[in-house]
This record gives structure tokens, C-alpha cells and sequence, in this order.
């Protein structure tokens, strides 16, 4: 009964935390039902291609500038504190889109919206990583991705139906309420014990773990804690230790491999990726898809802890392989005049779900959870930070150059692009990524 109890305080609080991504998801999934509006004359706003471009692609420039005073921050105030004080960037973002009158205004909320979106990435994982036992980390981190999901389902569902003004206005509110609901959850005891505040990293265990025997748990943290913190975090510290560089190295290709197998642009770009005469619209596309990561995303946190990050990985990138190679010929096909695919409007859609299908047992998740897991707490900051740099710059990079390389090559030069990097990506589960499952942090330290 204890043990119940303890995972559910662990699962609220991860739920609680999580909401940062939420709320990020709802950024990405923000200009899907949006950017016809824009177009049609439908809001107080109208903006050209490239304009739409750069609203979209300005996001990620936000979370390159943001991770590594996030991953500062989390170290000085805490990662419990730093989120709960920057949410405010993602409250500003909102109403700054409800009210905005000109284009300038709509980029500048969204850097905000990107910046709000790259402290999220670096701190979130972190923080799952550290209240969790061994065998639920795994699971909790995946409500990192879960939540994402659900952010981008939000604005699907509701952005076609309702005005540009009020989705605004209704997403404003989200950021608020997950200000006030941080209030109910406790400061990582890993982030106490490197300020040598003991007794209430001592607090934040009994909480967390529903007892008072944590004495234990707590003597260990202690001691990895003053192990990794002889030396303080810098950035040479990342490439001086073989364990360090390996992490390093499996951290960023995964996230290479999870922005380049082409999520950013689907969650982008798919409303107007499927035919307008196909076998849905555009925007009932994207909710497919939206709702078929949602519960697959569900089923991997299930899966994560009891098969393993290896064979998840492996498996998602086989499945987004085969996906994208579809979508490859089939935008080859469809572009050839000479050639009539009137009867395979059905096949984008097909590729796009079997995308949504796989994506989230493998590539959406486990980069995240070996974000958390893999660095020493002296590196936490700083290695989350270059990681969400590299995530939102890659996300960036993939977002401006869809448009102009679709419109020079074809759009079937996107998509052979994100196969080759899946199929990159089944080479990489299998010969180098680092089993964690299971494992303790001071016994994944110890083994790298």
C-alpha cells in the first residue's frame, strides 16, 4: 500500500511538472489550424508564404537562446522554482498573440513562446529523472512526451472551430493554472542535497516516497552528489571523461534523430500536407495523427520500463522508416503529371497514422529520458542545455528549409531526407545507445 502510494505522489508530480511540455505542445501545434486563418483574411492579421514561414520557424530560434540560462537557472534556484517563475514567458506569449495587431508582434511572441519551450526541454527531464524510483523513471519520463501530444491535440481540436482571438486567449489560461499547481509538488531532493539543504531534501523524499525511511536513499544521493560536484560543471568537463563524451554523443544523435526523422514539420505542416480532395481534410488529419500519438505515447510508458530503450528505439525508428519512404514515393508519384493517383488518396494518410503509430514508442521518448539520466548532476545543467539547443535548432533548420526545398525539389526531397535518418536511427539503437533500464543514476554513472 505504501509503495502504491508513494508511485502515485511520483506520477502526480510528474504529471504536475509536465505540463511545461503541454503547454509547448501547444506552440507546436499552434499554427496547424491557424495559418489558413492567416492566410484568408480571418484574423486581424493576414500573412504571406514567407511570413508564415517565419512564424512558424522564429519558435525555435526562441529555444536556442533560452536552454542555457535555463540550465543556470535550474542549478541557482532550483528546477522546481525556475519553471514555475518562467512561465510567465509562456502566459506573455499567449496574450501577446490574443492581441497583437502586426506581424512584428506575432514574431515576437512566438520567440517568447520558443523560449518558454527550450527552458522547459532542458529543466523538465531533469527534474522527472530525479524524484523517480529506478523503476518507474523510465515511465514517468515519458509523460514528457505524453504531454506534448496532448498540447498539440488541444490546439487541433479546438483552433478549427473557434476564433483566432479565443484560442489565444483560452491557451493563456493553461500557463496560469500550471503556475499555481506547482505550488502542490516538491523541489527535486537532488537539487536540496547540492545546496547542502539535507533536511529538506529529506522532506521532498518522505513526500515523494511516502515514508519515513529514506535515510538510505537519501545517504546515496548525498554521496554521488559529492562525487560529481569535486569538479564544477564546464564545458570541457562534457568531452574530458570518456563516460561524459559517450553520454554527450548518445544524448544529441538522439535528438538529432527524433527532429530529423521529420516530427517538427509534421506537427507543422501536415494540415496541408494531404490532399484537399483526400480521404479526410486537413485539419481531421492532423487530429488522426495527433490522437494516434496520444495513445500509442500512452502504451510506451507502459513498455519503456519492463522492454528497454534499445528495442523501443529500435522498433520506432523501423516503423517511421517505412512510413516516410511511403510518403516519399507517393509525393514522387503525385507530382508526375503523367501519373494518376486518384485511387491512392488514401496512401498520405495511411503513411501519415503508421508514422503516428511508431514514432511515439521509440523516437518521441527515449531521448528525453536518457537526457535525464545519462549526465552527472554537475553536468545536468549545462549538458540539458546544449540539448535543447541542438533540439530547437535542428527543429528550426527542418522548419525553414521545408517550404523552400519543396518548392525547388519537390516536397518528396523532405521526406527521403527523414528516411535516411530513421534508418540511421535503427543502427544507432542496436551498436551504441546505453541501456538504463532499471538501473539506479549512481549505477549508470558508475558503468559509463
Amino acid at each position: 500500500m505504501e509503495k502504491n502510494s508513494a508511485y502515485l505522489r511520483q506520477w502526480m508530480a510528474a504529471s504536475i511538472a509536465s505540463m511545461s511540455l503541454l503547454i509547448t505542445g501547444m506552440f507546436l501545434g499552434w499554427p496547424s489550424p491557424t495559418i489558413s486563418k492567416l492566410r484568408a483574411r480571418d484574423t486581424p492579421l493576414t500573412l504571406s508564404g514567407s511570413e508564415v514561414s517565419w512564424m512558424i520557424s522564429l519558435l525555435y530560434v526562441g529555444s536556442v537562446v533560452s536552454p542555457l540560462p535555463g540550465g543556470v537557472l535550474m542549478d541557482r534556484w532550483g528546477r522546481h522554482k525556475s519553471l514555475r517563475v518562467c512561465s510567465f514567458l509562456a502566459l506573455s506569449s499567449w496574450l501577446l498573440l490574443a492581441f497583437s495587431t502586426d506581424v512584428t508582434c506575432l514574431y515576437i511572441s512566438r520567440i517568447l513562446g520558443g523560449m518558454w519551450g527550450g527552458i522547459s526541454y532542458c529543466i523538465t527531464p531533469v527534474y522527472l529523472s530525479e524524484i523517480a524510483e529506478p523503476r518507474i523513471r523510465g515511465a514517468l519520463n515519458t509523460m514528457f512526451t505524453l504531454m506534448v501530444y496532448l498540447g498539440i491535440m488541444f490546439e487541433y481540436c479546438i483552433g478549427p472551430i473557434i476564433s483566432y482571438n479565443l484560442l489565444s486567449i483560452i491557451s493563456a489560461c493553461i500557463p496560469l493554472l500550471y503556475f499555481l499547481l506547482m505550488f502542490i509538488i516538491p523541489e527535486s531532493p537532488y537539487y536540496f542535497v547540492m545546496r547542502q539543504r539535507n533536511q529538506e531534501a529529506r522532506e521532498a523524499l518522505v513526500w515523494l516516497r511516502c515514508t519515513q525511511d529514506v535515510d538510505e536513499e537519501l545517504e546515496a544521493i548525498s554521496k554521488a552528489i559529492k562525487s560529481d560536484m569535486k569538479n564544477k560543471g564546464r564545458v570541457q568537463d562534457l568531452v574530458r571523461t570518456s563516460g561524459a563524451r559517450r553520454a554527450l554523443f548518445m544524448v544529441e544523435i538522439a535528438a538529432f534523430l527524433q527532429r530529423m526523422s521529420g516530427s517538427s514539420v509534421m506537427m507543422a505542416y501536415i494540415s496541408t500536407s494531404v490532399p484537399q480532395d483526400g480521404v479526410v481534410s486537413g485539419d481531421q488529419c492532423a487530429v488522426i495523427m495527433c490522437s494516434l500519438w496520444l495513445v500509442f505515447g500512452v502504451w510506451s510508458t507502459f513498455l519503456v520500463d519492463r522492454i528497454g530503450r534499445r528495442p523501443l528505439l529500435a522498433f520506432s525508428c523501423i516503423g517511421c522508416t517505412l512510413a516516410t519512404a511511403g510518403l516519399t514515393v507517393w509525393f514522387i508519384l503525385s507530382s508526375n503529371p503523367s501519373m494518376n493517383v486518384t485511387s491512392y488518396k488514401a496512401v498520405p494518410l495511411i503513411c501519415f497514422a503508421l508514422y503516428a503509430l511508431f514514432f511515439p514508442f521509440g523516437l518521441a521518448c527515449i531521448p528525453s529520458i536518457i537526457q535525464g539520466e545519462l549526465f552527472p548532476s554537475n553536468l545536468k545543467g549545462l549538458a540539458s542545455g546544449i540539448t535543447a539547443i541542438v533540439v530547437a535548432s535542428l527543429s528550426f533548420i527542418s522548419n525553414k528549409l521545408y517550404q523552400p526545398l519543396s518548392d525547388v525539389w519537390g516536397t518528396y526531397i523532405n521526406y527521403l531526407y527523414f528516411t535516411l535518418c530513421s534508418a540511421y536511427g535503427i543502427y544507432f539503437a542496436l551498436s551504441t545507445l546505453f541501456e538504463t533500464r532499471n538501473k539506479t543514476l549512481q549505477e549508470i554513472q558508475k558503468e559509463l
